[in-house]
């Protein structure tokens, strides 16, 4: 309503970063669940990698995302572009899990320049 959500894939330090489906809120077994987790950008490096900080089963830790490949842990050279963010249920479960398939969105709270 007030025009803050944006899914942009460069977002600005400050910016919020939302997931869907990081744990089975509703405990339903299903991947329905929207929002669940929250991060705040701290920066965004030249090669689109998004560094955050965010509370975890861990404490406040640092993850990273990048957009341009969503679905990739860490690149060739063995650089992390994705944390995890979801935990396995099983050596079965192929569920998305990495913060760039689970992100959806990002928010901005202020005028950026």
């Amino acid at each position: 309503e007030k025009g803050v959500f944006h899914r942009e894939k460069r977002p600005f330090p400050g910016d919020l970063a939302f997931f869907n489906n990081s744990y089975d809120r509703n405990k339903n077994g299903k991947r329905d669940d929207k929002l669940t987790h929250v991060a705040v950008v701290e920066r965004v490096d030249h090669d689109g990698s998004i560094s955050m900080v965010h509370l975890g089963s861990r404490g406040i830790m640092r993850i990273v995302m990048n957009l341009d490949h969503p679905d990739m842990h860490q690149s060739e050279s063995g650089k992390v572009w994705n944390s995890f963010l979801r935990v396995r249920r099983s050596k079965k479960d192929k569920s998305p899990r990495l913060t760039g398939e689970l992100w959806t969105g990002f928010a901005r709270f202020w005028e950026s320049t």
